[in-house]
């Protein structure tokens, strides 16, 4: 027998049921700290935030879903950007498009699972032509007054080609 801060007596059965909890939740949470060290790494940005962090910072098992989702989100993220970067998945797209899917990746990113990549890449290469037309005129919208009436400094040729298209 033990004793405790009190004058009682703890059974040694007790000590070493504490002992043994206490060990079990040091390998869990070395076992944790390695997976998401590892998880890190395998993404190209740390997990370890306050922002991933935050919603688990008392530890509650409630809260511990929206930690996953907030490192999910930031996983996403990276992931999508850096399919941008390398691959070059935004270039069939135009300025409004390419905002609009920043914005949803800045506020809530989609999945970026491999049917959802595949379907947005042969969503963006079956409507290429689309987005091409949406854009050139987006931009001759937003052209200056002075562009779009007869002035003569500002004139286009007749023809105008776009090559590769």
């Amino acid at each position: 027998m033990t004793q405790n801060q009190g004058s009682e007596p703890v059974p040694a059965s007790r000590t070493g049921q504490l002992i043994s909890a206490r060990d079990m939740a040091m390998q869990k949470f070395e076992e944790g700290m390695r997976l998401i060290s590892e998880a890190s790494e395998l993404c190209g940005l740390s997990l370890f935030t306050s922002r991933i962090m935050q919603p688990n910072a008392f530890g509650l098992p409630s809260s511990l879903d929206r930690t996953i989702e907030e490192g999910r989100k930031e996983i996403d993220r990276k992931t999508w950007k850096r399919l941008f970067e390398e691959i070059g998945m935004d270039r069939y797209w135009n300025h409004k498009q390419k905002e609009a899917f920043n914005e949803s990746l800045r506020t809530d990113p989609p999945v970026a699972s491999l049917e959802i990549v595949k379907g947005t890449l042969q969503h963006a290469l079956a409507n290429r032509r689309d987005t091409l037309a949406e854009g050139f005129v987006d931009v001759l919208n937003k052209l200056d007054r002075s562009f779009k009436s007869n002035a003569r400094q500002y004139t286009m040729p007749k023809k105008l080609v776009l090559r590769g298209i």
